[in-house]
């Protein structure tokens, strides 16, 4: 009988003690918290080359968005500009300029006229178009730690329409 007790005393101890395995149960490894450390540090790598990444490539995106654009409305302003039927070079261009700058206006960059006296982009006889764009780039860090340069994007356009009439 006292040996069933003694198996009974046994049966409860072993019960309420947690049992570690050991390290070569493991596979020759420890179980602690730098593997969950580490994760934590991979991951944290792995947003900060995100965010560079993104910091570093949005200026690209930006200029081939913004030349597409002023590409084409310097085409729609050269066509409007060859195909109307306003009498007088002054009419045109006055035309040529408002449809030109409600556009950047709308896409969100600013028109840099290629005259300093001037707020319009410049309208040859042949209809050619010619202006600059300017728009600022998204940013995430960089463009907050000085390198504002790199995050205003800025396009030269002269298009001329030479379709029919």
């Amino acid at each position: 009988m006292k040996s069933v007790l003694n198996h009974r005393a046994v049966r409860r101890q072993a019960s309420s003690v947690l049992v570690v395995p050991s390290a070569r149960a493991c596979g020759g490894r420890r179980l602690d918290d730098s593997g969950q450390s580490k994760l934590w540090q991979l991951g944290l790598v792995l947003v900060a080359l995100v965010v560079l990444g993104f910091d570093l490539v949005a200026p690209q995106i930006v200029k081939v968005q913004l030349s597409d654009k002023a590409k084409s409305v310097a085409l729609d302003a050269s066509q409007t500009a060859v195909r109307s039927t306003a009498a007088s070079y002054a009419q045109r261009y006055n035309t040529v300029c408002s449809s030109v700058t409600r556009a950047l206006e709308d896409y969100g960059a600013t028109l840099i006229p290629p005259r300093p006296d001037s707020d319009c982009p410049d309208l040859d006889m042949d209809g050619t178009v010619t202006f600059s764009a300017e728009k600022s780039a998204p940013s995430l860090v960089l463009k907050h730690l000085g390198l504002k340069n790199y995050y205003t994007v800025r396009v030269d356009v002269s298009v001329r329409y030479s379709g029919g009439i």
